[in-house]
């Protein structure tokens, strides 16, 4: 006894829909706003001074203004017996963390091709030869650690930034599926 299976027709097209959306050209846009999601990520840690996973940066130390910062033309005006002076205060009251020259918080690039996206900044090495991105981000021996990207020590992604990009690429398969 033979088996007719109707309403194939929906399931194809349906499929169709989906094979046609995973073209290179269409994974691309659909990348690179994935892409966009982790670089605004990145710029959101700088504008609030904050990792991605919500920590607050180290405040500023004074040897990172010793070399921008002078009024006593040649001596010490940063601290009086140990305490920052008033002076100083006033002067780091506005400055914000990691955005002298916006280098780090502004130069990121989003680049993609059939099946992958990159996240990168071209931030140059410094003279003494690290690079300052992930010097920053890590720390070193002389610089405090002040995280900005969206991964943990194990490499694992920010958990609300994992679960917008798996709800916007739901969304988008679910529609397209409709």
């Amino acid at each position: 006894m033979p088996i007719e299976i109707q309403g194939l027709e929906s399931i194809q097209k349906k499929l169709k829909t989906l094979d046609d959306a995973l073209s290179p050209s269409k994974m691309r846009s659909t990348l690179l706003t994935v892409g966009n999601m982790v670089k605004n990520t990145i710029s959101e840690s700088f504008k609030n001074e904050r990792s991605p996973f919500g920590e607050k940066w180290k405040p500023l130390k004074i040897i990172s203004y010793q070399l921008g910062y002078s009024i006593g033309k040649g001596k010490n005006t940063h601290t009086k017996r140990g305490v920052q002076t008033k002076g100083f205060q006033r002067y780091t009251a506005n400055k914000r963390i990691l955005v002298e020259s916006t280098h780090l918080w502004r130069k990121w690039v989003v680049s993609t091709d059939e099946d992958s996206v990159e996240v990168s900044n071209n931030t140059a090495r410094t003279s003494k030869g690290y690079i300052y991105g992930l010097a920053q981000h890590y720390g070193t021996k002389n610089i405090q650690a002040r995280p900005f990207l969206p991964i943990d020590e194990h490499e694992n992604l920010e958990p609300r930034l994992l679960k917008t990009i798996d709800d916007y690429l739901g969304d988008k398969i679910g529609n397209l599926l409709k």
